[in-house]
């Protein structure tokens, strides 16, 4: 299966806006958030995010499954997360399909 992924930051189109994973660690815990989309993506029955991966340093880290009807996110906990470590997710649109962070 294809892996898509925004190929320009600056000018994202309007499928990536909704179906790249955003990054985002919480304080200095091993605390990461990930959500879908630099706007909302839909979670309907129709259209929805099935699962969301983080992975650390290019080893997967967890998959956590999503619910319709709930935010596209999901919170990961990485105990011994360091600063210089690199964070990518993934993520699957019933649609519009696999979808990786920048």
């Amino acid at each position: 299966m294809e892996v898509q992924k925004m190929k320009d930051f600056m000018n994202p189109t309007e499928l990536e806006k909704k179906h790249t994973p955003v990054i985002e660690r919480v304080g200095t815990s091993g605390e990461v958030m990930v959500r879908v989309g630099l706007v909302p993506h839909p979670m309907e029955e129709a259209h929805h995010i099935m699962w969301i991966e983080l992975y650390r340093n290019k080893e997967l880290v967890e998959q956590k499954n999503l619910e319709v009807g709930k935010p596209a996110e999901a919170i990961f906990e990485i105990p011994d997360l360091k600063p210089e470590d690199i964070l990518m997710a993934r993520e699957e649109c019933n649609i519009h399909g696999l979808w990786e962070s920048v």
